[in-house]
């Protein structure tokens, strides 16, 4: 018996949701591995040169195939070649992270907090990888790796232990 459904969200797009109580530790989604993007997926399936792609940062190698798939969806000789084409056509455009916010934004609605510090390095960590697949990848936009990196943060959070891979949703 499932304990989650799907629920749209006016502001936050689509979700899950509990249906009944949850007792710690529960498995209540198994996802099959060749169903998640990871940095070896990325490796083996990009169309961007391997060897320069495979330089990158881990973050960096997942915002790259995710920013070159996206900016290939509109051409379906290219979509096709890309076999999570349908869950990124799915991702949201814009996922609210302090990436996509104007600068003075952050400073501004983040002053004062311990959360600053924090959004001004990710942004700044963000803006030098973004400048580093560039010069390796010059055809993948700033535009399209920004919002790669945004929803790679918001949307592609997993980690593995020794027998599973465990998602934070």
């Amino acid at each position: 018996r499932q304990k989650l459904a799907l629920e749209y969200f006016k502001e936050e797009g689509r979700g899950l949701i509990a249906t009944e109580s949850i007792d710690r530790g529960e498995k209540v989604l198994e996802i099959p591995r060749d169903a998640i993007i990871t940095v070896d997926v990325a490796l083996k399936e990009s169309l961007l040169e391997r060897k320069k792609l495979s330089e990158l940062q881990e973050w960096s190698i997942l915002a790259s195939f995710l920013a070159e798939m996206a900016q290939n969806l509109g051409d379906d000789r290219s979509s096709s070649k890309y076999r999570f084409s349908t869950y990124v056509k799915a991702l949201p455009r814009s996922t609210g992270s302090v990436l996509e916010w104007p600068e003075s934004d952050v400073r501004t609605l983040l002053a004062g907090s311990p959360s600053l510090f924090s959004a001004l390095e990710r942004r700044a960590s963000v803006a030098a990888a973004i400048t580093e697949i560039r010069a390796n990848f010059p055809e993948l936009n700033e535009k399209t790796l920004q919002w790669a990196f945004a929803v790679s943060y918001t949307h592609l959070r997993a980690h593995e232990t020794v027998l599973d891979l465990v998602c934070r949703l």
